[in-house]
């Protein structure tokens, strides 16, 4: 077992650990929390052969369990289940050096995150009730964040230069979100028929709600861009988004497959 620290350790953590094991063992990584630490774990894992993923959801928000039904909580927080539970293949984000399992999202969106994310540490800084109610409003605090930054003229006027498969899109934009599945943030699903092993990669654009799909994706702004992925954040001025199909295995603890949005 091996807690993090801050941010990112895991994911140093996972390649040294792998070091040491015999050839041909197969290592499978519960990430215990939520999306973060669940971002941590898949990053540490890409790139290393033998290796599969499991979460179990005790994070502030797990988007990615969401797919797989209601009662996702009971069937992944059970030890037996995780341990008999089959790997399944399934779809990942790239974008840069980075991976994600459920969304990258950049513009009004990602300044949002940040936002909510900034409310949160402030509220949490007291008491423990503190940390439950901030679990619960955490929607709302997106909230407020989206209509601060919706009014932000860095972002309500930022122009990208985005192609798709080859076909320019560019323009102002609001938000460009990618999403490899369809829950995001609030409890509603973003794009209800986004599946992780569909192998197809969906594109949201606000700029007139178009809803695109494709395999890469390039965005480019003269001003850096902050996107979020799995709700962690990061500032870049160019963005590669790729969908790389069935590139890691993933403990289906549901054992019913994955239900979408």
């Amino acid at each position: 077992m091996h807690i993090s620290r801050f941010p990112r350790d895991a994911i140093h953590f996972i390649p040294k650990f792998a070091e040491k094991l015999p050839p041909d063992t197969i290592l499978r990584v519960y990430a215990v929390g939520g999306d973060g630490i669940l971002f941590d774990c898949l990053n540490g894992i890409m790139g290393l052969e033998n290796t599969e993923l499991a979460a179990m959801p005790y994070g502030r928000t797990n988007n990615f369990l969401r797919g797989f039904g209601k009662s996702h909580k009971l069937s992944f927080r059970n030890v037996q289940r995780q341990y008999d539970a089959p790997a399944v293949p399934i779809d990942i984000i790239k974008c840069g050096n980075n991976f994600a399992l459920s969304y990258c999202v950049a513009g009004v969106e990602a300044e949002a995150v940040r936002i909510a994310g900034k409310i949160r540490r402030v509220m949490e800084q007291d008491n423990p009730l503190n940390y439950w109610l901030s679990k619960q409003f955490f929607p709302w605090f997106f909230h407020i964040g989206n209509f601060a930054a919706s009014r932000d003229k860095r972002f309500s006027h930022q122009h990208y230069e985005v192609v798709i498969d080859g076909e320019v899109f560019s323009g102002l934009y609001l938000t460009l979100s990618a999403f490899n599945s369809p829950y995001y943030i609030k409890k509603l699903p973003a794009i209800r028929n986004a599946q992780p092993n569909d192998g197809i990669l969906y594109l949201l654009a606000f700029r007139d709600r178009r809803c695109m799909q494709g395999k890469k994706i390039s965005i480019r702004s003269d001003k850096p861009i902050l996107i979020s992925m799995d709700d962690v954040l990061f500032y870049k001025t160019d963005i590669d988004i790729e969908l790389l199909p069935a590139a890691v295995r993933f403990v289906d603890a549901s054992m019913f497959g994955y239900m979408g949005g």
